[in-house]
């Protein structure tokens, strides 16, 4: 009987037991613009993507056939739309994040694999031009490069890094934060970052072939807004994002092509009544949440918790009075 009656208090403790994944606030639906649309074709070696960085009327992208084949490190030209160099010496693992160092006029392109190596390349003349490795005592799934502070952020595993340098020591590695991966019992896949403004932008996919990009305050790590691309604006999988001044960049996987999107963030940055650390999105967007569907679980949850000890408690009183009757 002590047993039995044990069993049924603690499913009544598990039945309130929270279960409301963290929602998602402060949300802006965004319409980016189309400016370059390239076709996947295997054969010419234009492959899916991965990675991405955009600079001046370019983009940059690895493109990606398995963690164990080449990488295809692919050079756009944004303004006519076409391939100008590929590069397809080196086996990148899955390629997932490019950045880009100013002191040095360097790009990098992580593997994202356990084996911590990160590729250094530069553009010259057009051309894709490979240099050394670097072996980091972190492995890394996103990477950006903070001009600003001259640092690298660094995610993986659900946390977010500060790096002086890609060699850096472990020690000297300091976590900035740690970033949610389920908001209303939606997963955020996790994809590229880009520093910019003080802000750190964080591209994250979802499974219905909507996109979020989630904005932190790249000194505190503290979450403070995000951007919200619909399935019926842009029908794909984000694979990362890039902020130059007021203009944010993105690039797509989608229905067989690469696609290369921008979006103006805000008016004018120069202008002195703005704030430069605020995003502020142009007028024609809206606010949007997540679905609360964790909160009727959790509802629905709570209502058999309740079913579960009123059975139990008549179960009881019934053994209880077959015992004094005996």
């Amino acid at each position: 009987m002590k047993k039995a009656l044990m069993i049924i208090i603690i499913l009544l403790l598990l039945s309130f037991v929270s279960v409301e994944a963290k929602s998602l606030e402060n949300i802006t639906e965004i319409s980016p613009t189309v400016k370059c649309s390239i076709q996947r074709n295997v054969d010419a070696n234009i492959m899916a993507m991965q990675g991405v960085y955009f600079f001046s009327k370019y983009a940059v992208y690895t493109g990606y056939q398995s963690d164990e084949a080449i990488g295809h490190l692919t050079l756009v030209d944004l303004d006519t739309c076409s391939v100008i160099d590929i590069n397809n010496e080196k086996v990148l693992g899955h390629g997932n994040d490019i950045t880009y160092d100013p002191r040095n006029d360097t790009f990098y392109v992580i593997s994202g694999l356990a084996d911590n190596k990160i590729y250094s390349f530069k553009i010259t003349n057009n051309k894709i031009v490979y240099g050394n490795e670097v072996t980091a005592n972190i492995r890394s799934a996103a990477l950006a490069y903070d001009s600003e502070r001259e640092r690298f952020f660094n995610y993986t595993n659900t946390k977010v890094y500060a790096l002086p340098s890609l060699d850096a020591a472990s020690s000297d590695i300091v976590q900035l934060n740690t970033v949610e991966t389920v908001y209303d019992d939606v997963t955020f896949v996790p994809q590229g970052i880009a520093y910019s403004n003080n802000k750190i932008y964080f591209s994250r996919f979802i499974n219905d072939h909507s996109n979020y990009i989630l904005i932190y305050d790249a000194e505190t790590g503290a979450y403070q807004s995000a951007l919200y691309i619909p399935k019926t604006a842009v029908d794909g999988e984000i694979e990362g994002v890039t902020v130059i001044d007021n203009m944010l960049y993105l690039g797509y996987n989608s229905a067989g092509n690469q696609v290369f999107l921008e979006y103006k963030l805000y008016e004018d940055i120069n202008n002195d009544d703005n704030d430069n650390n605020d995003v502020k999105p142009t007028p024609d967007t809206e606010t949007v949440k997540v679905d609360d569907t964790g909160k009727q679980q959790g509802l629905i949850l709570t209502i058999f918790g309740i079913l579960l000890i009123s059975i139990g408690v008549f179960w009881f009183t019934v053994q209880t009075n077959k015992k004094q009757t005996i």
